[in-house]
């Protein structure tokens, strides 16, 4: 059927999947949709057609796309339109061209579409030849001072927890998605590698995912549910990682989170320190959950896996909620088969159990 609809008819159906979505009581509604920066939007309750960063605070304007649609399509609210951001002349920032809305929901988050970022510990190197090596790969990198602050680009930086022969850094990646990430992950370790870097007892990896949508009953889900499954997490884990070995990545076992039913509680006991296996003091912070749990590596492989294992953490304690009944289990392959962090992931996580001695635990 040819387009029969004309921008100011699309228009309007816009405005009305987003007012669907307006909250009653509450200034403000986040929705899947992500600045250029990587931030969560929210839309602003007076005003359906425009959507607010919570990251740079930056306003994007909503219209629908030049392009008219089939009737068919209209009805069933599935359609295409421009993110225009307010303020800006730069072509890049200014429009996100061609998004798609569907049956009343705009973007929910998925494991391919959830930020996350990475901080790697290494020694064996200084913090000014890892940023020449990571430079020399065709990454956008700068040596700093030790900082907290987020950054468009990698920097390397240094830490004085981690110590070894030959200097020691840290490397941090900006907030990174989907394959892209990934790859420019596979691009850095390799970096380091060839210029020499190594890993010891003092090097952690810390992944952070992106967790701004969750409310406090959501995160007080997640330290449930990494409490229940601590101990299947820790047979894939190096030995100085497990258990309560590591003040830096302190264990969530002597908290009786699985029989506390009230979310403020859990909260306050899981807040108490940074240096923990899973680190919400980074949700107040930056948005994140934190996991502090993996040893350090130069691999991109090991790493990968474990960000999607993170993730898939987040995505289902979160949405699901707590259940432990549904659970049937605390071990390795029931928590892998909740997650369905899918066959690549599931073999790799088993083969690292196998690798420790764990494999009859798992």
């Amino acid at each position: 059927m040819p387009s029969t609809t004309g921008t100011d008819h699309r228009g309007e159906e816009l405005r009305n999947i987003l007012a669907e979505h307006r909250p009653h009581g509450h200034a403000q509604r986040r929705f899947g949709l992500r600045c250029s920066c990587g931030y969560p939007l929210y839309v602003q309750y007076r005003n359906t057609s425009r959507l607010t960063c919570t990251g740079c605070r930056r306003v994007w304007q909503i219209r629908p796309a030049a392009q008219a649609e089939s009737r068919e399509e209209l009805e069933a609210n599935r359609f295409r339109f421009d993110m225009y951001c307010r303020g800006t002349r730069s072509p890049s920032n200014r429009v996100v061209r061609n998004r798609t809305a569907g049956g009343g929901r705009l973007f929910p988050n998925t494991r391919q579409g959830r930020h996350f970022g990475v901080e790697i510990e290494c020694v064996g190197i200084n913090p000014s030849r890892a940023a020449a090596a990571i430079r020399e790969a065709g990454i956008e990198v700068e040596y700093e001072s030790y900082n907290h602050r987020r950054r468009p680009h990698w920097k390397v930086t240094t830490d004085a927890s981690v110590c070894g022969p030959g200097g020691s850094c840290e490397v941090v990646s900006p907030v990174l998605n989907g394959d892209d990430g990934h790859e420019q992950i596979r691009k850095v370790c390799r970096a380091l590698s060839e210029a020499g870097a190594r890993i010891n007892r003092t090097c952690g990896l810390h992944v952070h995912i992106d967790a701004r949508e969750l409310g406090r009953e959501s995160l007080a889900n997640v330290a449930r549910y990494y409490h229940h499954f601590e101990s299947a997490i820790d047979t894939v884990m190096a030995p100085s990682r497990r258990g309560n070995h590591n003040s830096y990545c302190g264990s969530l076992a002597s908290y009786d989170f699985n029989g506390e039913t009230d979310d403020e509680s859990v909260l306050y006991r899981a807040r108490a320190s940074r240096f923990t296996k899973l680190n919400l003091q980074a949700h107040s912070r930056h948005g994140t959950i934190e996991f502090r749990h993996h040893a350090g590596t130069i691999e991109a492989n090991k790493i990968s896996n474990w960000v999607r294992l993170a993730m898939a953490i987040v995505d289902t304690a979160g949405a699901n909620g707590w259940n432990q009944r549904r659970l049937n289990g605390n071990g390795l392959a029931n928590l892998l088969n909740d997650t369905n962090v899918g066959g690549e992931t599931y073999n790799f996580f088993m083969g690292r159990a196998s690798h420790f001695g764990f494999a009859a635990a798992a």
